[in-house]
């Protein structure tokens, strides 16, 4: 882990105004245009700590030698008619059986908040692997609500604690010892978000020549996945195809992410839940 270096400038501090590293919402708008690509480099894994709490924090990572570069695209949403209020999306295309599909996740953002507002998957395959089937419509993952990001201006000491659900909707077919079966699967996620921004204070990042003053978010969800069905039959048999499958039911599973908010600037770094950080350049 990279330590303080007494020659860099951090700047000063004033305990009684931490406003003044307030991050607002119009920058980050500025920051985020849809159909542009946002460009960084990744550090791995045990070089940026877990920060501490408090104020008048110092983060030296000005001389760490950089990862792999890494780059997203902010795509121009299509899918107006499910997600009105999204300024971009992002995803990917691929084959998966043999088959090309779109997975993309639409977000809003604007000068209150940033927000997840679910995923659209299209278009509709059929999976076929020993002797069973799966069924997966083209359909749109709304959050219900949207999940809360952030929260604008981010602001020292501000939270966010919110519950979000969404749905998969499946069809399955197969033969179970003899017994077919065909109907509906839905795989439910229950989303609890747990947020605060929960110190303030100096960043220095190769790729940017200044510090740079900076609010630290710890962003933790803990979801839990169900597998349920309206049929009578699959869902009889669904603890005993799950297991086969190697597959929790009700499992939750929690993550906790770190986010260097900077000030006139925006997202300058996460540290990922692995342990890894995504530095964002060019802002």
């Amino acid at each position: 882990m990279a330590s303080c270096q007494k020659e860099i400038d951090w700047g000063s501090d004033n305990p009684s105004a931490d406003n003044s590293y307030d991050v607002a919402g119009s920058t980050v708008v500025t920051s985020m245009p849809p159909n542009s690509r946002i460009n960084g480099y990744l550090l791995d894994s045990g070089i940026v700590a877990v920060p501490d709490s408090g104020i008048n924090l110092r983060f030296d990572y000005a001389n760490v030698p950089d990862n792999v570069t890494w780059s997203d695209s902010l795509k121009t949403p299509v899918n107006l008619a499910d997600y009105p209020q999204a300024r971009y999306m992002v995803g990917f295309s691929q084959s998966l059986a043999g088959q090309a599909v779109t997975a993309n996740e639409y977000f809003s953002l604007n000068t209150t908040d940033w927000n997840d507002l679910g995923g659209y998957f299209n278009p509709a395959i059929n999976i076929s692997q020993g002797g069973f089937g799966i069924d997966i419509p083209q359909q749109a993952n709304k959050n219900n609500p949207a999940q809360t990001l952030v929260k604008f201006p981010v602001k020292y000491k501000d939270s966010i604690n919110q519950s979000v659900n969404s749905s998969v909707n499946l069809q399955i077919s197969g033969n179970f010892s003899g017994i077919p079966f065909n109907g509906p699967l839905t795989i439910s996620l229950a989303t609890v978000v747990n947020s605060k921004n929960i110190g303030y204070g100096y960043l220095k990042l190769k790729g940017y020549p200044d510090s740079l003053r900076v609010v630290v978010q710890r962003y933790a969800t803990s979801i839990t996945t169900t597998f349920s069905s309206t049929n009578f039959l699959i869902n009889t048999l669904l603890a005993t195809l799950l297991s086969q499958a190697g597959i929790p039911n009700g499992q939750t599973i929690t993550t906790t992410v770190y986010r260097f908010w900077a000030k006139n600037k925006g997202l300058v770094m996460t540290r990922e839940a692995n342990g890894m950080a995504r530095v964002r350049t060019g802002l």
